[in-house]
């Protein structure tokens, strides 16, 4: 049979002997370890978006900016142009906590590096999304070398033999290589390619029953359009 359990940090009551109070500190004990799980929850909460607000940048490449600089302050190599300098002549120096010229130098670095860090942040950020928004890959070929064969033909005698796009191999001896594109509204290109070698296949047929396949497609339309 089940139990019911209630667990209250403090009990808190009124006798006619006095006041009767008594401490849980089982109780206790859980509602102190519940805030610091809430704490930790929040914490990761504010680090994550930190994270995110930077990305994709990172502490660690921030670090490694300020390293390189400093390190080749060291070796008296101004990769700043003389932007360190000018940033640490006009620092505030009631603004410094220490008045030492090492100090400021230090302090110029860090803010040149800053802002290295951040410029390069916008910089790949700008060109992930110049490479996520294009959407030409979809009608390149990959994972071959594209292979140009207009020589053994002539377009203009085949028109019917060009088509916008490519087209690969088969996949197989006695398989089919097929590709579509659609090209607007109305229009969609087909290549299909097959080996001579192979008796029972052929490029052309296929295409054929391809072509028949879609027209009773489109003869499905016609016929639901009719009757409603």
């Amino acid at each position: 049979m089940a139990e019911a359990h209630q667990a209250v940090a403090f009990q808190f009551t009124v006798t006619p002997d006095g006041f009767d109070f008594r401490l849980s500190r089982e109780a206790l004990k859980h509602l102190y370890l519940t805030e610091i799980n809430a704490w930790k929850k929040r914490l990761i909460r504010i680090k994550n978006g930190i994270l995110r607000g930077v990305y994709p940048g990172s502490p660690t490449s921030w670090l490694a900016v300020v390293m390189a600089t400093v390190g080749s302050s060291y070796c008296n190599v101004d990769i700043s142009n003389g932007l360190v300098y000018y940033i640490q002549k006009h620092l505030p120096e009631r603004y410094v906590p220490y008045q030492t010229p090492q100090t400021r130098a230090v302090v110029s670095m860090a803010i040149f590096s800053t802002g290295v860090w951040i410029v390069g942040i916008f910089f790949f950020r700008q060109t992930l999304k110049l490479l996520l928004s294009y959407h030409g890959w979809m009608f390149e070929m990959h994972g071959q070398t594209a292979q140009f064969q207009i020589g053994m033909f002539d377009p203009k005698k085949y028109p019917n033999h060009l088509g916008a796009g490519g087209g690969f191999g088969p996949v197989a001896d006695d398989g089919y290589g097929v590709s579509y594109m659609i090209a607007g509204e109305n229009t969609i290109f087909f290549h299909i390619s097959s080996k001579f070698s192979s008796s029972e296949t052929n490029a052309q047929r296929f295409g054929n029953h391809i072509r028949q396949a879609l027209l009773d497609i489109a003869d499905l339309f016609k016929v639901s359009k009719a009757d409603s």
